[in-house]
C-alpha cells in the first residue's frame, strides 16, 4: 500500500505521544490534527470482556484483566473504549495492535480481544500483533493484517514463510537503516509492504525513507510531517 506521493505513511505511535498522554483520545485527534497519516493504538480487554486502548497489562500495579470496565474508568477515566478511539481517527487510517502475550495476565488463547473487536474492524483498519496465531486468526477472517517482529524474530525467516499478510513490521534495531534498502526489496517479492518502529529522529526518518520504506511509526508525527511530507 504505498502512499500516493512516493514517502512513506506517517504513523502516530499511540497518538501524538508527546504531545498528549499516549493511547488517549486527546492523542488521536492531535495526531490527525498534526497530519498523521494513520494511527497505532492498543487493543486490551476488561474483567467484563469489554475493549479498551491500553498499552500495559497492568494499571496501577494491577492486572488490567482483572477490573471491570467501570473500574477502569474510576481509576484511569482517560482511557477510552475501543471504539472511541477509533472514532477519533478519522480520517487517518488505524494500525491496531491487539495485545496477546503469554507471558501477561490476560493472556488471550482463544482471541476473544480479536473476535470482540471484529466488528469495529473495517477496511480503514489493520489488524497488527506480535502474537503470529492472533495475525493468522485476522487474516483467515479476511482483515487487513500485520505482522510485527521483535526480539526473537529473524526477519528473513518471517519473509521466507510470509503467508500473505499486507505488513512486515519489524523494530529498527532488527532492520536498521543500512540493512532496510535490502529488506524493503526481499519484502516486495512476497508482496509485503515494510513498516518499521519506532523512528524519532528527522535523520533516521529520511535514510529509511531513502530506502523505500513503506511505514514509519513515530511518538512524534509532527516532526515527521516536518521531515517527510513536503
Amino acid at each position: 500500500m504505498p502512499h500516493p506521493s512516493g514517502r512513506p505513511w506517517i504513523a502516530a505511535h499511540r497518538g501524538a505521544s508527546r504531545l498528549e498522554r499516549e493511547n488517549t483520545l486527546a492523542a488521536f485527534l492531535r495526531a490527525v490534527v498534526v497530519g498523521a497519516d494513520a494511527v497505532e493504538m492498543d487493543a486490551r480487554r476488561t474483567r467484563d470482556g469489554e475493549i479498551v486502548v491500553h498499552h500495559d497489562a497492568t494499571l496501577g500495579g494491577e492486572p488490567l484483566i482483572s477490573l471491570s470496565r467501570a473500574e477502569v474508568a474510576r481509576r484511569a477515566p482517560w482511557i477510552p473504549d475501543l471504539a472511541d478511539a477509533i472514532a477519533a481517527c478519522v480520517p487517518a487510517w488505524v494500525d491496531l495492535e491487539i495485545k496477546n502475550s503469554p507471558g501477561d495476565p490476560d493472556w488471550d488463547p482463544d482471541d476473544a480481544v480479536l473476535d470482540a473487536a471484529a466488528p469495529l474492524i473495517d477496511r480503514r483498519i489493520v489488524v497488527t500483533s506480535f502474537n503470529p496465531t492472533t495475525v493468522a486468526r485476522a487474516h483467515a477472517l479476511g482483515m487487513r493484517c500485520g505482522r510485527l517482529l521483535g526480539w526473537g524474530d529473524h526477519p528473513g525467516t518471517v519473509l521466507s514463510e510470509w503467508p500473505g499478510y499486507e505488513f512486515v513490521l519489524p523494530s529498527q534495531e532488527l532492520v536498521p537503516p543500512a540493512a532496510s534498502k535490502g529488506f524493503v526489496a526481499a519484502a516486495g517479492a512476497v508482496g509485503a509492504s515494510v513498516g518499521i518502529w519506532t523512528i524519532d529522529d528527522a535523520e533516521t526518518m529520511r535514510a529509511y525513507a531513502a530506502a523505500g520504506v513503506d511505514l514509519i511509526f513515530t511518538n512524534v508525527p509532527d516532526v515527521a510531517v516536518g521531515t517527510l511530507a513536503r
